[in-house]
C-alpha cells in the first residue's frame, strides 16, 4: 500500500518569505558584487533593493555619464552580471 502525501502551499507565506529582510539582504549582496565588478570598467553603479508584489527585487544601474558610456561602449554592467553567474534581464 502506497501512502499519498498532499502538499498545500501557503501563497501568502511564500510571498512573505520572498520579500523578507533575509532575502533582501541576500539580493543586496549579489547586486553589490555585480556593481563592484562593473565599477572596474569606470563610472558609478548604484544598487537598489526593494520588496515587490510577489518577491523582492534588486536593481543595479549606471548612476553617471561615465558609467552609462562604459555600458554603452563595452557592456561593463552586462559583463559583470554574466560574470557573477546571472543572466541580466532574465527572471
Amino acid at each position: 500500500m502506497v501512502n499519498e502525501v498532499k502538499i498545500v502551499l501557503n501563497d501568502a507565506g511564500i510571498r512573505e518569505l520572498l520579500n523578507s529582510a533575509g532575502v533582501q539582504a541576500f539580493l543586496a549582496g549579489k547586486a553589490e558584487a555585480v556593481a563592484s565588478s562593473a565599477r572596474g570598467g569606470g563610472g558609478e553603479f548604484t544598487v537598489e533593493v526593494k520588496p515587490a508584489k510577489v518577491r523582492a527585487r534588486a536593481k543595479v544601474r549606471a548612476a553617471d555619464l561615465e558609467a552609462r558610456t562604459a555600458e554603452s561602449e563595452s557592456q561593463t554592467l552586462t559583463r559583470a552580471g554574466y560574470g557573477s553567474g546571472g543572466a541580466p534581464g532574465k527572471g
